[in-house]
């Protein structure tokens, strides 16, 4: 065995160990979380983009540097959301931005985040105390990502992914019809991800858990009432980013020389009022996993050109915690100018039982450069490093 041969046998065996460690971190906390039922209705998260498939480093860190994924990308969100009780519309938008590259010399990805997302809770409830209101807030998070690659047999590619962030969150998530106080203790929290994949070929399959340290914001007191403060105490709620849990399925399935299909399905776990069970919605009887989101999408791009997207998710709540409970469904388009430079539009579809559509919207557009080598479609050329 020669030095080379020796170096790369140590690395790989090094990696299978940081991958043994990730995978029995991600086990612990998923099961872990999920078995004390650690979710909430009033617990932050941010709103997830509906281009995910474009930005998939955002809830899964070994993402990045990956082929289909952009080396620069900022993407732009706009939304409207009706009363869940009583009347009128809270307004909201979101800014995200990418910035990826690799170490060519070694097998190392790296990163940059930012994630910015505010809503104005213009509801009204008719009751003292509006539990139902989604409240108003401002949030961001800033950071670094990591990722590195190993091999996986003679086929498999994989990849172990870090992400830290300093999160800032500012909320008055319960209201009343007069209050005291109501927003969090805190403004700034540390956030860790972590996350792995592994491509086979044309399929990829990737785990994460995001907010894995449940950044804690503090107490929210609310009071009611006037006089100085006096009235009813509308009880505490924590304004904790708690734990969620990601799994994705991708296969790339090229049709022919200028048409491929990408499959795609997320699932996020986490966020939930109680723990997940059947039968038990709040409309009584049916299915009520408020905890569990799920996005089957489909992508098709033709010649690198132009690009058509159709995403489902399934109503599997009606939870104020069930994070697709309004919309059922996304379509996306979007051109590709010099096989790299992309604009893409896409637009959620309200669902049926809904019966003021005109109070919910939500628009997306996104901008994003795809400069890594391998994406879609690689044309087999000589090597440029050839001895002249």
């Amino acid at each position: 065995m020669n030095i080379v041969e020796m170096q790369s046998k140590i690395k790989n065996n090094f990696m299978r160990v940081i991958l043994s460690i990730v995978i029995s971190a991600l086990v612990f906390l998923t099961f872990g979380s999920v078995a004390n039922a650690q979710f909430s209705a009033n617990s932050p998260t941010f709103t997830p983009f509906s281009q995910y498939y474009f930005q998939q480093s955002m809830t899964n860190p070994a993402y990045v540097g990956n082929e289909n994924q952009p080396q620069y990308w900022g993407s732009y969100q706009t939304s409207k959301e009706g009363a869940s009780v009583g009347s009128g519309s809270g307004k909201g938008k979101a800014f995200t931005g990418l910035v990826q590259g690799r170490m060519y010399s070694a097998p190392i990805n790296y990163g940059i985040l930012f994630n910015y997302e505010d809503y104005f809770d213009n509801t009204v409830n008719d009751s003292t105390i509006n539990f139902n209101s989604k409240g108003s807030f401002k949030q961001f998070q800033f950071g670094l990502q990591g990722s590195f690659d190993f091999d996986l047999g003679e086929k498999g590619i994989g990849r172990v992914g870090l992400t830290g962030a300093l999160l800032y969150h500012d909320s008055d998530r319960i209201r009343a019809t007069t209050t005291v106080g109501g927003t969090n203790a805190r403004k700034f929290f540390p956030s860790l991800d972590i996350g792995i994949i592994a491509i086979y070929g044309d399929f990829e399959f990737g785990m994460s858990v995001v907010n894995s340290n449940q950044p804690n914001f503090g107490v929210q007191t609310q009071t009611s009432g006037t006089g100085g403060g006096t009235g009813q105490n509308t009880g505490n709620r924590t304004s904790t980013f708690l734990r969620a849990y990601y799994l994705n399925l991708l296969y790339d399935w090229k049709l022919n020389d200028v048409i491929s299909l990408q499959p795609q399905t997320i699932i996020r776990i986490g966020d939930s009022v109680g723990a997940n069970t059947v039968g038990s919605s709040q409309t009584g009887g049916g299915v009520n996993l408020s905890g569990v989101n799920i996005d089957m999408s489909l992508l098709a791009n033709y010649y690198d050109l132009i690009l058509l997207g159709f995403s489902y998710k399934p109503k599997l709540s009606t939870s104020q915690a069930f994070l697709y409970r309004n919309y059922w469904a996304t379509v996306m388009a979007g051109v590709r100018i010099g096989q790299g430079y992309q604009v893409s539009f896409s637009w959620d579809l309200v669902r049926s039982e809904i019966t003021d559509k005109s109070r919910y919207r939500k628009f997306e557009i996104g901008f994003g450069a795809f400069l890594f080598d391998g994406f879609y479609f690689e044309e087999v050329q000589e090597d440029a490093m050839r001895h002249f």
